[in-house]
């Protein structure tokens, strides 16, 4: 049980840092969580909404994310310091580093 455990952290990492790699990808640094969980698969990560939707909310807990109900989505914007760690400037437990040449 605890590979899985250690398995499920180092994945949610690795989702964390493609949500706010996808988001500064994007014009105006926002997304649907609809679009951002199929774009997510795309990369090989094939999350359930209810997963998807505990990784944002951990993101906007610790600020790298803003989030906004509008009917059934959830728009999710990235903030200065999810930018800052999508960029590899700071680091944030939680979060996988990007590589020093890390794209989508």
């Amino acid at each position: 049980m605890s590979d899985s455990k250690d398995f499920k952290t180092f994945e949610d990492e690795q989702v964390r840092l493609h949500i706010l790699l996808m988001l500064k990808e994007d014009p105006d640094y926002t997304m649907n969580d609809d679009i951002l969980r199929k774009m997510l698969t795309t990369v090989g990560f094939n999350l359930d909404a209810i997963r998807l939707s505990a990784n944002l909310h951990w993101l906007k807990r610790a600020d790298m994310v803003t989030m906004e109900q509008v009917s059934i989505y959830h728009i999710v914007k990235l903030t200065k310091l999810g930018d800052d760690i999508a960029c590899g400037r700071t680091t944030f437990s939680g979060i996988a580093r990007p590589s020093p040449d890390q794209t989508l």
